[in-house]
């Protein structure tokens, strides 16, 4: 027979039991009563500390009514339109249980629980087209209905959802509509943890005092609330609040790095019980169970710092241990990015590009690193390439499944994408923010080297020399290196706008390939149109993992850095031999007068006054590397790339 006991009478009853330990004690000369000292002890690991399958109430009447020394209602009204009416339409055991339906909301209170272990078990049922909701609250106080929930699970349409740790949807799950689910929840005070149930499976495990809007690391009650989302109507049964005791967790939690990219994780059993799994964490996020072994292998991670811990799982009528202590390990490699890419795809008469513009107006105070590079898909400025950059992100992103990305659509570093406006500029700017911020937290594992030379100026033309250096080996797949030509404040009216900023008008790329050597060079050339404004316009490079869509690292520099009046078109020079080792040749149609021997950076390590058609330098001071020579002659200007063994 299932039982029914009041809270006053539990603590009685406690009271009771334990002065009859200490009578049974003191009077160790009976057998029998050393073996009631001993069940006791036993059965003392779970303390009921209320009850109730709702066979012994009545049917149609509140259960506050009926029941006001546990149950309340929200405004504290047993016997109103608040309070849940015992039912017979479903039951989980006998023929009973607690309808909560629209206009509804039933507390069940507990006292204020801040020390110690406790378990929440209930089943619920919800049927077809209907809604349910359940919620543990630390704080709650009936008089005046403040309250706050410590979390919130959400049942609806065959989904449900968990608002916990001070955080919205922090766990989702499915379920079944028309059956009993089983919900368990633990609430371990002593080390501030929730762990959460649905049909035996571990849904959620976090801080338990974080809450949703408030703090607190205590436990008042719960809440069955007719939700309105959709038409509410649940059933609650056979309830049992009971406190516990602490499982004991894993012990010696060891790390070890090994080929580089992989964590072996190992641990000691617990100093007692025999846990059904171990539950492995990296950084806060659970990552693997595992059964029957105390190791687990965590494979190919990105170099970075990390954080392990493991809690040991004995099943639903235990929970879970509190976790091992926290152990960092550290991924080596990478270097710190040079700036994260935003692609922003859009157009001139898409709705809320205006408000994108100016959000990244706004953008440009967050003090980030990061460049802009956006593809305008009408107003004639469509460069080459747009739409085929479209169609590779729409395999990544397109959520719908309608083939296409709204106009327009944002992609951070090629990781995360925000299609449409966000509804307000500091919406916009956030999500950009914290999406950037992001990206270059990563490491790079690669260096993007450029050397820009000018070598005509009606058109503007140049030549751009990358040198790409690979850090470390993580990756197998297609990696690719863009060269990107922007043009901003070009006058065009628009939405309220007067211009367009950031606008593609030169897109192309290079397979980069590492299988061999580490470093490699990409070379592209480069015409300015006469019509762009060559001085507003920016050089971009990003290497991209075309498998992933992952920006790997970005560069940015404007070409009016490189526009010299001083500078044109035709080579008259030749420099031989290439590659050199101490020395080079120059020969030149006209007089030299001067040269400059400028590294990538564009620094002049070298320079000599020259007066002859011939020259010989001599390189031996220099260390091995790429470098630029500069040969200043009476008709002009000529720069050769040379590589020193």
């Amino acid at each position: 027979m299932r039982y029914h006991i009041q809270r006053s009478e539990t603590l009685q009853i406690i009271i009771k039991l334990n002065l009859l330990n200490l009578i049974l004690i003191t009077m160790k000369r009976i057998n029998v009563i050393i073996g009631l000292v001993v069940l006791f002890a036993m059965s003392s690991n779970a303390q009921v500390v209320y009850t109730e399958n709702f066979e012994g109430l009545n049917i149609g009447e509140g259960i506050s009514q009926q029941v006001p020394a546990t149950w309340t209602t929200w405004n504290n009204n047993p016997g109103s339109s608040e309070d849940p009416v015992v039912s017979d339409t479903y039951a989980h055991g006998g023929t009973k249980s607690l309808v909560v339906g629209a206009g509804n909301d039933a507390v069940m209170i507990v006292g204020t629980l801040s020390v110690s272990r406790y378990k929440m078990d209930f089943y619920l049922y919800v049927p077809t087209g209907r809604c349910g909701f359940y919620s543990p609250m630390q704080v709650f106080n009936p008089a005046t209905s403040v309250y706050h929930n410590g979390c919130q699970i959400f049942f609806n349409n065959g989904e449900g959802s968990i608002d916990a740790s001070g955080t919205g949807d922090v766990a989702t799950f499915t379920f079944n509509h028309d059956t009993w689910l089983h919900v368990v929840q633990y609430f371990d005070f002593d080390n501030d943890i929730t762990d959460i149930y649905i049909n035996d499976e571990l849904i959620h495990s976090g801080a338990w005092s974080s809450g949703i809007n408030f703090t607190s690391n205590t436990l008042d009650g719960f809440d069955f609330y007719g939700w309105d989302e959709s038409t509410p109507e649940f059933y609650v049964d056979d309830v049992v609040f009971e406190q516990v005791v602490a499982v004991n967790p894993p012990q010696n939690l060891v790390l070890e790095v090994q080929n580089d990219f992989n964590v072996q994780v190992s641990w000691d059993v617990p100093i007692s019980g025999t846990p059904e799994s171990y539950l492995i964490y990296r950084d806060d996020e659970q990552i693997a169970t595992v059964v029957g072994e105390i190791t687990y292998f965590d494979e190919h991670l990105y170099p970075a710092n990390y954080e392990y811990y493991v809690v040991a799982y004995y099943g639903t009528n235990a929970g879970s241990s509190i976790p091992t202590e926290v152990e960092p390990v550290e991924i080596l490699g990478g270097v710190a990015r040079e700036l994260a890419l935003l692609e922003i795809f859009t157009g001139t008469e898409c709705v809320g590009a205006n408000s994108i513009r100016n959000s990244l107006t706004l953008l440009q105070s967050a003090g980030l690193d990061y460049v802009v590079i956006s593809f305008v898909q009408d107003a004639g400025y469509e460069a080459t390439g747009t739409g085929a950059r479209l169609d590779f992100y729409t395999t990544f992103f397109d959520d719908n499944a309608d083939n296409e990305l709204l106009c327009p659509s944002s992609i951070v570093n090629g990781m995360y994408c925000a299609e449409g406006y966000l509804g307000s500029l500091i919406n916009q700017k956030n999500y950009y923010s914290n999406q950037i911020s992001a990206a270059l937290n990563l490491r790079s594992l690669y260096t993007l080297l450029p050397t820009v030379i000018m070598t005509s100026t009606s058109p503007y033309e140049f030549n751009i020399s990358v040198d790409v250096e690979e850090l470390s080996s993580y990756y197998d797949d297609e990696i690719k290196l863009f060269a990107v030509i922007t043009e901003s404040d070009i006058e065009y009216p628009w939405q309220g706008i007067s211009d367009l900023d950031n606008t593609v008008r030169f897109f192309d790329s290079k397979t980069i390939d590492f299988s061999t050597v580490l470093t490699q060079t990409a070379d592209f050339s480069i015409s300015i149109d006469p019509s762009y404004n060559a001085k507003k316009c920016d050089l971009v490079l990003f290497l991209q993992n075309m498998n992933n869509a992952n920006i790997l690292e970005a560069y940015s520099v404007p070409l009016a850095n490189f526009i010299s009046v001083d500078q044109f078109i035709a080579k008259k020079s030749k420099v031989y031999p290439i590659p050199a080792n101490d020395r080079i040749f120059i020969t030149s149609s006209d007089n030299i007068k001067k040269l400059e021997v400028m590294n990538c950076t564009g620094q002049i390590v070298l320079s000599l006054q020259q007066d002859s058609d011939k020259v010989s330098v001599d390189l031996s001071e220099l260390i091995g590397g790429i470098y630029f020579v500069k040969i200043f002659t009476t008709s002009g200007i000529d720069t050769h790339k040379i590589i020193i063994d």
